[in-house]
């Protein structure tokens, strides 16, 4: 069974003849690969009372007699108690031949022999589901009621047992064209043998195969990498190249001259929204045709394999300046943010391993149909989000083709020198000077890759960058890049954090023996401490005060600081632009001479750990007075409102009317599923009112708050619609609401801050966290009607963001609430007490 949907059932000490009652029921909730009902089965035999020591079935397709589904676990040396052949459906569509080995002496405990049969089969019908199957298929088919539910339970089950579902949508070419030249039983033999070839396929994969309608089926594969669904959909077109359909003709059986079309939709499974079965399976129909309707056949055609929006540099920009630098061959599955270059890597890797020609990998080319651009798509490294886009170059080809190569010949690899280099119609990679593979081409562009350093990359260069702009050259040539963070400069008037960027950079150079320069490249005034004290170093100006500065700031030795002066000595550098520092690189890369090649060395024998070190954070956390997490506002109402009676008793302050409050200061609340049962149960009749609230002060054009929050508004999304196009974190979406100042007189207003936190799960799903500031609460009334208003304005943004979206596919959900109240207060008044007490009474258990 394959690991990611190891759903072990845990032994009990209970009846066998209980535990295997509740697997059938687990079994009929959803469907399951035949891998997983196998190894349930083992389960089932190997449970410490079980009734059975073995079992061996075969279910045949009666109609065609041929073998479905196999299964054997048979103890050594101990002969069955029975053949035995049934149906195992009422339309005799599925002959069952079993046999079964009963724990010895089964009968003198009072088993009935009989009854544990009928278990065994009702394990096998469960999963079987004969009724959840058409006639025209004989395989698990949506059309039938209720196999809907089971294939959306099937579908919530495996989303937590793996990373990526892959949906092939498959599709008969002229089918119609087949019933009406030689009749509907031709098309249905044809059904019969696309649903026998394709669950062949299937059946020893972590896959599930299902009849859609006519003549359209759908596979559904669980992995844990999307190259893993890539590999599959390529090898279920290789079968169906090599595999026909036979239809009966008054001349006799006749090869039916058609094509089936694949569409492919890889949907990631790690996110808080549910799947759609539907959706998934429109996206993958669609892939399976062009712009114009038209399908497409023999090739990848996968959902959302568009136009990459990375920045991918050309390839002219890799000059024979640049021919040094130095490909990393990782023993990481992924080293490329695009996931067809990993696939050729896997393919090549498979094909030299079984034996077979490299120029087969022309074959996988020819399903993946690259966009063979001018640009190198290999420069970006592997990350959580992928690169689907098919367009990349032949020189990336050869990387990943090289990279293959490599790692099938682990052992023999330090014997060889690679090239890629043009020939002037051709880009070619060599070994030992010997043609490999090529491929047509006239990019200008040669690069080597030295003996040494095609096993892993030897950085010689630290890289210093001041800013966060991106870096147009492959962040893997440098041994660090260290990030000095320019934004507490530029928006705040602060000093940068040398001592941070110092640290980094001392215990990187005295880490690895390799590195030979620092590199510094950004604006200056913006990490101005951070270049000085640099300069100093490499100018061996660092005077014994400097010394001891640092070696306090930084917390470290001064071992670290000598070496540091002295392996930094002349060999500072500030640029203005990357490609200055790539041309400085380049004549650093040498073919080894001078790289200290680094063992890692076995960490020392450590005494055994006994003593608690215990820090007792619980004496430093904050208090119920602090806030609370829940669910929900109808949760959170109650609860605070107990917080806020028992912790303001003895805080109470006299507010500008006069009148005595207790007051809680930044008081937090966080609700996990904000949407849900957002009116208290004390407010129940008051729902229109909480609407109106909203709408009158966040809505409308003339709204307390909309006045405010508007002319900030398209600004904001703007950004976050930027942040999501280029999948970072944003800290800078935040709409705030500015004082009403009078002369003589301030009057801020209750709602303070909306902060929008984008949280980027894949590239297609993101998840918004809403973070409220409101200067000062009531508890009664305000807290609830404000926390309504801050979640239901988070929905408006929700809304307005998966419209700007939806053109992209991203979908755009609503995952929490983060509410501060500055000052939360509470009437300390007899009547208002007794109220809030009653609240919290019809609350309590």
């Amino acid at each position: 069974m394959n690991k990611l949907t190891d759903f072990v059932f845990e032994h009990s000490a209970g009846k066998w003849q209980d535990y295997v009652t509740e697997v059938v029921g687990f079994l009929r909730s959803a469907l399951f690969t035949y891998a997983d009902f196998a190894v349930i089965l083992d389960k089932v035999i190997g449970h410490p009372n079980s009734k059975i020591t073995g079992l061996k079935f075969t279910i045949k397709s009666n109609d065609q007699n041929s073998v479905i589904f196999e299964y054997e676990q048979v103890p050594a040396g101990q002969a069955a108690d029975n053949l035995n052949t049934q149906y195992l459906d009422g339309h005799n569509w599925f002959r069952y031949e079993y046999s079964i080995w009963y724990k010895k002496n089964i009968e003198k405990d009072g088993t009935d022999k009989d009854e544990v049969t009928r278990l065994v089969r009702l394990l096998i019908e469960a999963f079987w589901k004969t009724s959840s199957r058409d006639e025209n298929t004989r395989i698990w088919t949506k059309l039938v009621p209720g196999t809907g539910q089971l294939i959306n339970s099937t579908l919530s089950f495996y989303k937590s047992k793996c990373h990526y579902i892959t949906i092939l949508y498959c599709d008969l070419d002229q089918f119609h064209d087949l019933n009406r030249t030689h009749g509907d039983a031709a098309g249905d033999l044809v059904l019969l043998q696309m649903a026998a070839l394709f669950t062949r396929f299937v059946i020893d994969k972590p896959a599930i195969l299902l009849h859609d309608k006519g003549d359209e089926f759908i596979i559904l594969l669980f992995t844990m990498y999307i190259e893993e669904g890539l590999a599959f959909a390529y090898d279920f077109q290789k079968t169906l190249k090599s595999s026909s359909f036979e239809i009966p003709t008054e001349q006799g059986s006749k090869k039916l001259e058609s094509e089936i079309t694949v569409g492919i939709n890889i949907r990631y499974t790690q996110t808080n929204d549910d799947l759609s079965f539907t959706s998934e399976i429109k996206f993958a129909e669609q892939a399976a045709k062009d712009e114009e309707g038209k399908k497409r056949y023999r090739t990848a055609n996968l959902h959302n394999a568009a136009q990459s929006t990375l920045d991918i540099p050309p390839l002219n920009e890799f000059t024979a300046n640049a021919s040094k630098l130095n490909l990393k061959v990782s023993p990481a599955k992924r080293i490329f943010r695009n996931v067809w270059l990993n696939l050729i890597t896997e393919e090549v890797v498979r094909i030299l391993s079984a034996g077979q020609p490299l120029s087969t990998i022309s074959e996988v080319l020819d399903w993946i149909q690259p966009g063979y651009t001018e640009n190198c798509a290999a420069f970006h490294e592997y990350t959580d989000v992928p690169d689907y886009t098919k367009d990349f170059s032949a020189f990336d080809i050869l990387i990943s083709v090289n990279r293959g190569i490599v790692m099938q010949d682990v052992a023999g690899r330090d014997a060889h020198f690679y090239e890629i280099r043009n020939t002037g119609t051709a880009i070619a990679l060599f070994s030992n000077k010997h043609e490999v593979l090529s491929l047509a081409s006239t990019s200008a562009i040669e690069l080597k890759i030295g003996t040494f350093f095609q096993n892993e990359i030897v950085p010689v260069a630290i890289l210093v960058r001041i800013g966060h702009n991106e870096l147009n050259a492959p962040e893997r040539i440098f041994g660090d890049i260290i990030t000095v963070d320019d934004r507490p400069s530029m928006g705040g008037g602060l000093p940068d954090f040398w001592e941070l960027a110092l640290a980094k950079v001392v215990n990187q150079i005295n880490a690895d023996p390799n590195i030979k320069f620092v590199y510094i490249i950004g604006e200056r005034q913006y990490g101005s401490n951070t270049v000085e004290w640099l300069e100093r170093i490499a100018a061996g100006k660092l005077d014994k005060q400097g010394i001891e500065t640092i070696t306090y700031k930084i917390r470290t030795t001064h071992s670290a600081i000598d070496n540091t002066r002295t392996r930094l000595k002349d060999a500072v550098k500030q640029y203005d632009s990357i490609e200055q520092i790539a041309k400085a690189y380049a004549v650093l890369v040498t073919d080894g001479k001078d790289i200290v090649t680094q063992q890692l060395m076995p960490a020392d024998d450590r005494p055994p750990v006994f003593l608690q070190k215990d820090v007792r954070i619980k004496d430093y956390a904050l208090t119920a007075e602090d806030g609370f997490k829940v669910k929900t506002l109808a949760e959170a109402y109650p609860l605070m409102l107990e917080v806020a009676r028992l912790s303001t008793a003895s805080n109470s302050i006299r507010d500008q009317a006069r009148g005595f409050l207790g007051e809680l200061i930044d008081f937090k609340v966080e609700l996990s599923n904000p949407t849900r049962d957002l009116i208290p149960f004390y407010y129940r009749a008051d729902k229109e009112k909480f609407e109106t609230y909203f709408e009158k002060l966040f809505l409308k054009e003339d709204g307390l708050f909309a006045v405010h929050l508007n002319k900030q508004l398209d600004a904001v999304l703007k950004h976050i619609e930027e942040s999501i196009h280029k999948q970072y974190s944003t800290r800078r979406a935040i709409l705030i609401i500015p004082n009403q100042i009078k002369p003589d007189d301030l009057k801020p207003l209750g709602l303070v801050s909306v902060r929008i936190i984008p949280r980027v799960r894949n590239t297609k799903s993101v998840g918004l966290v809403f973070s409220y500031t409101w200067r000062t609460v009531e508890a009664l009334v305000g807290f609830p009607y404000s926390l309504y208003g801050s979640v239901k304005y988070g929905e408006h943004i929700q809304a307005l963001l998966q419209e700007r979206m939806n053109a992209k596919g991203i979908n755009i959900t609503f995952d929490k609430v983060s509410y501060i109240a500055s000052s939360l207060h509470i009437f300390m008044d007899e009547q208002g007490q007794a109220i809030a007490k009653s609240i919290i009474n019809d609350a309590s258990i």
